[in-house]
């Protein structure tokens, strides 16, 4: 492929990542499964077919869909503990990571995964905890964002 049409790949991430932030903000707001099963769904349809033109499909990679649907089920609300927001919000960052794991080891990028595995979390409790933001709806974009930002560009 020539250079111009791998960076249209590229920016068709992005737009992938746009699809997937409003699902994980829009589920945010009301019905949980627009977060659960449709993001985690059109993520995991991406990274098969950015692997598929990139020609380093694996079937282990399929197994991300039912650990990004476990991720974004985790709760990481309802407490005003601060302690225990860190906690909650930490394991569900490690949680995501975890799920872009088999993608990481299907495309040997262990190496920028172990970004992913420090900036998720990190954002999860950064945005939820001490809420730099002007709204939950900034929040829960950018954690959509950021949910498959790095698992995207592995590829």
């Amino acid at each position: 492929m020539n250079e111009t049409t791998l960076q249209w790949i590229q920016f068709s991430k992005l737009i992938l990542l746009a699809l997937v932030a409003g699902c994980y903000a829009f589920g945010g707001i009301s019905g949980k499964w627009k977060r659960r099963y449709l993001g985690s769904f059109i993520l995991v349809l991406g990274f098969i077919t950015y692997t598929l033109l990139a020609g380093n499909f694996s079937w282990w990679t399929l197994l991300c869909y039912p650990l990004y649907l476990g991720a974004f089920s985790l709760g990481y609300g309802g407490t005003n503990k601060t302690w225990l927001k860190i906690v909650k919000r930490g394991y569900c960052g490690v949680a995501i990571a975890l799920a872009s794991l088999p993608l990481a080891l299907a495309v040997s990028s262990l190496n920028m995964w172990y970004g992913h595995l420090i900036l998720m979390p990190s954002m999860m409790i950064w945005l939820g905890v001490f809420n730099p933001t002007p709204s939950a709806r900034n929040e829960e974009t950018i954690l959509g964002i950021f949910s498959g930002l790095i698992p995207l560009f592995l590829i």
